[in-house]
């Protein structure tokens, strides 16, 4: 249907449309959205930036296209932005459209007939980011220190041995300032911090509790199949990874109770893939804000493993508290060191140190999440006597990169126990703030729909983008302001379309994401392993290209190389200042592209407020009745096969080109049967969509029933609509003239009624009595019947013998000349309108 591409990105020329070209100035979350969501595309034409030269027009009216068939289901106006501004953020002119009145769940386009263009594609469906979130997540495990990446777990391209287990790195860590061996300890283990392979305290924790809440807010939809090694041992696989990053926090912690601050090499070594960096690595001494770190981290999750079903996992729970309480008890003891100020001595990378009231405000937050924990008043005391200074109190305003500690606040509202009047504080505060951020969105602020001021486009970007909607949806996770709950899930929802394409670089921002259904998604980032030059360089033009799911950095107007000049991202609108690449020094892209497990998590958070689980599917009866050419006699099917037991007791459709793998077998084929069936159900008019399939017996009077040989087949599929296609070994294939609705059960199709029952003109050949039935001679099932068919029948032409014989045509146990006059008299007719379909 869709040709060509244009991405019209990064110093191309605009050329004109060709007919169905598809225009990456029509922007749509290249994922899809759930049917009940608001769905609104931006349209936009380049005033400023690198790709100024690019003028799009739309037209007035724009269309919604079904995938499968180019049918428009939808149409509508299209509304321009600020009555034609130029949006100064991104240099764009815009145009909303909203098709929000759309919820069939399908995949479709945004089509401007105007000029024969149309967007990327999408799917509607009530799990449609499901497979992105596990992508999402996996990168976790990409991220894995010490750890092989093995098949299955790991995708072949990315697989590698565990890295950093040689002399002098993880198991035989030393202190950064005395090397000597009495000094080792083993810190393996945890996630590699960003496109290094460091790992930080001050990092791990904010990552957990993006994604602890992530679990905790919506547990539902986390599965146990996320293809890590700990798949299928009936633990949510976010707690499997979870608890990997926790061990090697333990291990940081040291007896006395503090924490060590991070491992790390001492310069800027890496090699790719990761097993073959052989640095030595040094552990930075214990610092109170590691400490405090660690606390509200080991807090926290304490909470939730707990909480688990899994009896190992309540006991691992229980190890997190006994740490919580450790480090607690040193801060307290300990209170000279408090804040900390690290230098990084003996290390040439950056300290990484959280300032003063980073620390402050993270030791706040350890207090709730330990009296969540424990419901001990000391916790509470002390949260109560400290909040106010934390800066959502002080100005009552939630900024989105202090999102961390006011999850924090929140989360002590909602504690049984918590002080009422510090409650009320709080949700004030919050909630005044927020309807104040609601107002830049409904206003319209940003073209884009996801509104950031401008100084909040530094390094990192996206995270802060995953903060001011995670700030949103907070509004509805903790009840406030609920009679605007709609305006604050659509307003979240902005900040999710933004990382999906809804932005004016029209690009994914996730690495790799073309397997899952994205166009265009990020081919390259900052990566020690997926480094520039390397197998893992780029989508395009290396031999792997990254894993994928991480998100990169995101637009960064600050950007300054250590020499050169770069454009893009340089002197560019804000948030076209980004660049797809992953260079070090001097050009220094880690400014824009570089991944961070923070930034991971907080998308995760955001991201699973969006994903919804579709009802178990329930078994669906369906009626169905289908007549045979060949055995067909004064309006019913011979059951001579049947009662000469040469039906085979298994199911015949294993070998090519059904390849149906099913088990269905009986002891004896019942009474009144003429032969077995294929059933499929196919989401499309292609076989390739086909949801599930069974074989099953056909009566003498068309019924197809199951095995017991009387009552209908069941399908355990979601309720929704389905082709529904009939195989048989010697005749045609027959599908479904529309889709057949499996919504209400028991649901029906008589495919021998008319030809209209068929998908096609030639579907079907009618017979005596009004009754329509497949085409008798389709022997080597390529959907038409010839010369091939011809000699199959030739081949099993042999008189002498009854049997189970595809040649035998017309059920009487026999290849006979009667046999070859059906295929004499069919000969050059399309057994099914649909060849390409079944193919």
């Amino acid at each position: 249907m869709k040709r060509s591409i244009i991405f019209l990105l990064c110093n191309t020329t605009l050329f004109a449309a060709a007919p169905g070209t598809t225009l990456s100035h029509i922007h749509v979350d290249q994922f899809g959205y759930p049917p009940d969501a608001a769905k609104v595309a931006v349209i936009a034409n380049p005033m400023n930036g690198y790709n100024n030269s690019e003028s799009y027009f739309p037209g007035s009216t724009l269309q919604v296209h079904r995938t499968s068939d180019d049918v428009q289901v939808y149409s509508g106006p299209i509304t321009s932005w600020n009555g034609g501004s130029t949006h100064g953020q991104s240099g764009d002119q815009a145009w909303w459209f909203d098709f929000s009145a759309l919820t069939i769940p399908g995949e479709y386009y945004i089509y401007d007939p105007d000029h024969d263009a149309s967007s990327f594609t999408f799917e509607i469906a009530q799990d449609v980011y499901l497979p992105v979130l596990k992508q999402a997540v996996r990168s976790f495990f990409y991220q894995r220190c010490g750890h092989a990446k093995s098949v299955p777990y790991a995708h072949s391209d990315w697989a590698d041995v565990a890295c950093h287990l040689g002399p002098q790195q993880d198991l035989d860590c030393r202190l950064v300032s005395n090397t000597d061996p009495s000094t080792s300890q083993d810190l393996s283990g945890g996630w590699h911090d960003a496109g290094d392979f460091n790992k930080y305290v001050n990092y791990a924790d904010g990552t957990l509790h993006y994604l602890l809440l992530a679990y905790e807010e919506n547990p539902a939809i986390w599965g146990d199949d996320y293809d890590l090694p700990e798949s299928g041992n009936g633990v949510p696989d976010i707690l499997d990874e979870m608890k990997w990053e926790l061990e090697w926090l333990l291990k940081m912690q040291q007896p006395d109770g503090s924490s060590l601050f991070k491992v790390s090499v001492t310069g800027y070594e890496r090699d790719a893939p990761p097993s073959l960096d052989t640095a030595f690595r040094r552990y930075a001494p214990a610092t109170a804000s590691a400490t405090i770190s660690a606390c509200g981290a080991f807090a926290h999750a304490a909470i939730v493993y707990q909480a688990s079903s899994d009896a190992a996992m309540q006991a691992f729970g229980a190890t997190l508290e006994t740490a919580a309480i450790a480090a607690w008890d040193w801060l307290e003891a300990n209170p000279d060191q408090i804040p900390s100020d690290y230098n990084s001595a003996g290390f040439s990378l950056t300290a990484s140190e959280d300032s003063h009231d980073q620390q402050f405000a993270n030791r706040v937050s350890a207090a709730a999440y330990l009296f969540v924990l424990t419901g001990d008043t000391e916790y509470r005391t002390f949260f109560d006597t400290h909040y106010q200074n934390v800066h959502l109190m002080q100005w009552t305003y939630a900024y989105p990169f202090e999102d961390e500690y006011q999850n924090a606040l929140l989360y002590y509202s909602n504690a049984p126990g918590a002080t009422a009047s510090v409650v009320t504080a709080i949700e004030n505060a919050y909630s005044s703030s927020l309807q104040t951020h609601l107002g830049n969105v409904t206003n319209g602020i940003d073209a884009y729909r996801a509104y950031l001021s401008d100084g909040n486009y530094t390094w990192g970007s996206n995270k802060t983008k995953m903060g001011k909607g995670s700030m949103f949806a907070n509004m509805n996770v903790y009840g406030l302001n609920a009679a605007n709950s709609a305006a604050y899930r659509n307003a979240a929802a902005g900040y999710i379309h933004y990382i999906h394409g809804v932005n004016p670089n029209a690009i994914v921002y996730l690495s790799n994401m073309n397997g899952f259904a994205a166009e265009y998604s990020v081919n390259e980032f900052y990566h020690g392993w997926f480094w520039d030059g390397t197998d893992w360089d780029n989508v395009q033009t290396s031999l792997y290209g990254p894993a994928p799911g991480f998100m990169p950095g995101g637009p960064n107007p600050g950007y300054a190389p250590s020499s050169g000049y770069i454009s893009p991202p340089q002197d560019q609108p804000i948030q076209k200042s980004w660049k797809v690449w992953n260079t070090g020094w001097p050009e220094d892209s880690w400014e824009v592209t570089e991944n961070h497990i923070p930034m991971q998590a907080s998308y995760i958070q955001l991201l699973s407020k969006f994903v919804e689980l579709p009802p178990a599917p329930s078994p669906s009866i369906v009626s169905l009745k289908v007549m045979l050419q060949g055995p067909f006699q004064a309006g019913a099917m011979s059951a001579y096969l049947a009662d000469h037991d040469l039906i085979p007791l298994s199911q015949p459709y294993h070998s090519d080109p059904w390849n149906y793998n099913g088990s269905e077998a009986v002891p004896s084929i019942p009474a009144g049967i003429t032969d077995w069936i294929l059933v499929e159900l196919w989401s499309t008019t292609d076989r390739s969509s086909c949801v599930s399939q069974q074989a099953a017996f056909l009566q003498t009077d068309g019924d197809i029933v199951d095995l017991d040989g009387t009552t209908p087949i069941d399908f355990t599929v979601p309720e929704d609509e389905y082709y529904i296609a009939v195989h048989h070994r010697n005749h045609g294939s027959v599908t479904s003239a529309s889709p057949v609705s499996l919504a209400g059960s028991p649901a029906s199709y008589d495919f021998s009624t008319a030809q209209t029952q068929s998908y096609g003109s030639v579907g079907m050949t009618e017979l005596s009595g009004g009754f329509w039935g497949l085409w008798a001679g389709d022997m080597d099932q390529d959907h038409e019947i010839t010369t091939a068919d011809y000699v199959a029948w030739y081949n099993s032409n042999h008189y002498a013998e009854t049997g189970y014989l595809d040649g035998d045509l017309n059920f009487d146990g026999a290849v006979d000349l009667a046999d070859y006059e059906l295929w004499r008299q069919n000969a050059g007719v399309g057994a099914n309108s649909f060849e390409s379909s079944n193919d």
